[in-house]
């Protein structure tokens, strides 16, 4: 005879009368029967079932000890368990309650009191299942997204590493051509030296220090290119003083040919916690857009003030200048910006989206910020 509901129901008691007056009550369901707690293990391990009806008192094994065997296996912890018992003692109650039952029906059984019961535990079990799913696929979906957000940030990564290859391609060809412009013109000036034959031990020592102190800058450089783009670089506890200074350093003869001042100020025994090339990356980045905005807006007086300061709970970089800050709305946008449009006459400010991920992987965070009317870019290392 084909059942009215679907749910498999496990009743379990050692009493044959109870069972058959359970089963006449539960005929809409498909109920299977045990009269033991070791048969009702049995029939747990070979079938899956909705809902569990569990005799509190039997000989042998008792309802309460089938309970703990059921909730502590992870394939059978999560049926409903509804005890039935003779007992309407509080104690035996809250006991079976605590073994991890969901309700509890006392004989003789109540026929509504019995339906209800069940249907209620089974509507709640749909329900569970339900919201399970839905989670399950909630999750699957954040994940996907999570994923689609990573492959695009990869993306947007390696397009701004191909934008600051060029950037850094510039600025190594303004750091090389300078030095080597200054070999140069000596070398030539000790050829007329030598045609002339007025060479002295005085300019030889002039040119020999002067050519040392060049190709020291040289290396400096190109070993500034190379940790630039370093990939398998751990966070370390850097000197803010230093790589402040280093990244300065890097600019010298692009400050010098555009008249820029700098001026740094700070502790120098402050450190944070960052990867070296990455947070070179961030002050090299910012530095060179505001060089360009220097030379966008035309400013002859042109001023960088880089001062640092540590707090209770974070670290703080101000990289002030003297830029009106009627462009520092546009700027904030811009470090939400993944999309760039190759023709835009703006693009020297490419990369301010991967700064903004650099620095919130590193803990910390890079923002725009306005101090009396002038544009300034701030960075906050949170500790």
């Amino acid at each position: 005879m084909e059942k009215k509901f679907e749910e498999k129901i496990l009743l379990v008691d050692d009493d044959a009368k109870n069972l058959q007056v359970a089963m006449n009550i539960l005929k809409d369901y498909n109920v299977i029967y045990a009269q033991s707690g070791e048969k009702a293990l049995e029939l747990v391990e070979k079938n899956y079932f909705d809902l569990i009806l569990l005799d509190i008192v039997m000989p042998t094994l008792s309802g309460f000890e089938v309970c703990k065997i059921l909730k502590e296996n992870v394939l059978t912890r999560d049926i409903p368990i509804i005890f039935l018992t003779v007992k309407d003692e509080e104690g035996d109650i809250v006991k079976g309650l605590n073994q991890g039952a969901v309700d509890y029906i006392t004989k003789p059984f109540s026929s509504q009191v019995l339906l209800k019961r069940v249907e209620l535990h089974l509507s709640l079990t749909h329900t569970i299942k339900e919201l399970s799913q839905v989670n399950k696929n909630l999750n699957s979906i954040v994940q996907k997204q999570l994923l689609d957000i990573r492959k695009k940030d990869e993306l947007l990564f390696k397009q701004s590493k191909m934008l600051a290859i060029t950037e850094m391609i510039e600025m190594m060809t303004e750091q090389l051509t300078y030095p080597l412009g200054l070999i140069k013109l000596q070398n030539q000036a000790l050829e007329i030296m030598i045609s002339n034959d007025d060479l002295n031990k005085e300019m030889i020592e002039k040119t020999i220090e002067l050519t040392f102190n060049q190709l020291e800058h040289l290396n400096l450089t190109i070993d500034d290119f190379k940790s630039f783009f370093k990939t398998d670089a751990q966070n370390e506890r850097l000197c803010l003083n230093v790589m402040v200074n280093s990244a300065v350093l890097f600019f010298k003869d692009i400050f010098i040919k555009g008249k820029i001042t700098t001026t740094i100020k700070g502790d120098i025994n402050i450190h944070v916690n960052f990867v070296l090339a990455e947070l070179k990356h961030i002050l090299i980045k910012l530095l060179f857009n505001i060089v360009y905005l220097f030379e966008e807006i035309k400013q002859k007086d042109k001023k960088i003030e880089l001062f640092f300061s540590e707090y209770n709970d974070y670290i703080q970089l101000d990289l002030k200048t003297n830029i009106d800050s009627k462009n520092t709305k546009y700027i904030k946008e811009l470090f939400d910006k993944i999309e760039f449009d190759l023709d835009s006459s703006a693009n020297y400010y490419f990369g301010l989206h991967l700064v903004k991920i650099i620095a919130e992987k590193n803990n910390a965070l890079v923002y725009v910020d306005e101090e009396n009317g002038l544009f300034s870019f701030n960075i906050k290392f949170f500790k």
